[in-house]
């Protein structure tokens, strides 16, 4: 079972933190967190975000101070979704969640909000019978962060791709943990 309190990836504050569904409200926010990450994400304007929540299983926010200060947008596999990496897993694989992007705000980092997405993604899973959790991290440019951090959640590389921008990108596939 993966344990999500290791001290390197929790919060050591005790802030209100609310995770809730991504709302049209939230739009211009999730967009400039997303702008500001654009390295190793794929680019999002307005209409982007919002062709992504229509497709998406999960989009929610982290809300820390009354802020958004972070958020997850997921698919399970049979989307209409055309990410080559997306693509990738649901031509090999069923029943799984694939989490696309995952930002957290620089100000609010070390808080414990990617864990608590993570959390709340494991429990959507479960509850939708879906068995692995699914991931593309940076290998080239590397992402030490972003590995060290799925690897803690048992995540294991199951294949690597170069993608259109020249990426090259680990293909990982994690367990969901019981309840």
């Amino acid at each position: 079972m993966t344990d999500l309190t290791d001290s390197r990836f929790e919060s050591m504050a005790t802030d209100n933190i609310i995770y809730r569904d991504a709302t049209n409200d939230d739009t211009a926010t999730v967009c400039t967190l997303n702008r500001i990450d654009e390295v190793r994400l794929s680019p999002m304007d307005p209409e982007r975000f919002a062709a992504l929540r229509a497709a998406a299983c999960y989009c929610k926010v982290a809300q820390c101070e009354g802020e958004v200060a972070a958020f997850l947008i997921g698919f399970s596999d049979g989307a209409d979704y055309d990410s080559d990496n997306y693509r990738w897993f649901d031509a090999r694989m069923k029943n799984f969640f694939y989490i696309d992007r995952i930002v957290v705000d620089a100000r609010f980092r070390g808080r414990g909000l990617a864990s608590g997405l993570y959390r709340d993604v494991q429990a959507h899973a479960r509850d939708h019978a879906l068995h692995w959790l699914a991931a593309e991290i940076d290998i080239e440019p590397p992402n030490p962060v972003s590995l060290a951090f799925h690897s803690h959640l048992g995540f294991s590389e199951i294949g690597t791709q170069v993608t259109g921008s020249g990426k090259t990108v680990s293909l990982q596939l994690g367990p969901v943990p019981p309840a």
